[in-house]
């Protein structure tokens, strides 16, 4: 489990990561609500994603036990302050449109994020057994 110093890193980049999308979602709408440029931003989401687990990993400094348990509360962190905000100021994304289909992608998202730090972990996994075998 990450340590205090690592889950407030965490916490605190998860509320900056919900922050810019919906910066993102309402500053730039076309990204969610035009049929073209949301499917090329959910396809673009998928490389971020695995970005965003690096970048995770690196700035709070997680080891490899850490990894998923530090992720995830990074997206509970961003799909809490999500939730807040869908019930109680929906008017930050903008349209009901675009607050619509921006939490679809907000939603992808963050499965895509939970799935890439699940294929880090397992794959460094993998790999240390391997190690270990030879």
């Amino acid at each position: 489990m990450p340590d205090t110093r690592q889950l407030a890193i965490l916490c605190a980049s998860g509320a900056l990561f919900w922050m810019a999308d919906v910066a993102w979602i309402r500053l730039v709408p076309v990204f969610v609500v035009d049929s073209l440029w949301g499917d090329a931003a959910f396809l673009l989401s998928i490389p971020t994603a695995w970005v965003c687990v690096r970048f995770c990993r690196r700035l709070a400094g997680l080891d490899q036990a850490q990894l998923v348990p530090g992720v995830t509360l990074l997206v509970v962190a961003a799909a809490l302050l999500h939730a807040v905000a869908l019930r109680w100021a929906p008017g930050l994304y903008g349209s009901d449109r675009a607050g619509r289909l921006g939490s679809a992608w907000l939603l992808w998202i963050y499965g895509l994020i939970l799935g890439s730090a699940l294929l880090a972990a397992s794959g460094a996994e993998r790999a240390r057994r391997v190690a270990a075998a030879t």
